[in-house]
């Protein structure tokens, strides 16, 4: 029996980092996945998956009109160094090189993250190109929502463990 999406709600989930990839949930059911590296043939594609949206989109002969909803993944934008991929590569490559103790992973972590929302003008510059490719396919500014990066991973082992609801 063939899934009915055009009755269903629509939410594109997108997940524009390394590895870059798209999804449709149709009503309960994810019933389209495909990852950027797919289409444009570029081994841990980063970025806003835009070619991969766009082939889903034809795939499933749907408009934008038909999109009731956008969930980006991270609410952070992603910084260079997790969407170029040589330069991820070079990460992979230090960090496994790389010796240290755990409370020094914790403080580089922090550092990190300070270094992210520090400077609220370049954030929102980053937040703004992040969009920008989806407004010129055409979605509104209103569908798309962003959902912490870590929140994301706790949902998708939630739903996708098989618990019964517990009170």
């Amino acid at each position: 029996m063939k899934n009915n999406i055009n009755s269903s709600l629509k939410i594109l989930g997108i997940q524009d980092g390394h590895n870059a990839s798209v999804a449709l949930l149709a009503g309960d059911k994810i019933t389209y996945a495909l990852s950027e590296e797919r289409v444009t043939r570029n081994k841990n594609q980063g970025g806003m998956p835009i070619n991969a949206i766009s082939r889903l989109m034809l795939d499933l002969n749907l408009t934008v009109k038909d999109i009731d909803m956008i969930s980006i993944c991270g609410s952070v934008a992603p910084r260079k160094e997790w969407v170029d991929r040589d330069l991820i590569f070079e990460r992979y490559k230090i960090q496994s090189n790389y010796k240290s103790s755990y409370f020094r992973k914790i403080v580089l972590s922090i550092k990190s993250k300070l270094k992210i929302t520090s400077n609220d003008s370049e954030y929102k510059k980053r937040e703004a190109l992040r969009i920008k490719p989806l407004l010129s396919l055409g979605f509104s500014e209103e569908l798309i929502h962003f959902v912490d990066h870590h929140l994301c991973h706790t949902y998708a082992a939630y739903y996708s463990g098989g618990v019964s609801d517990s009170k």
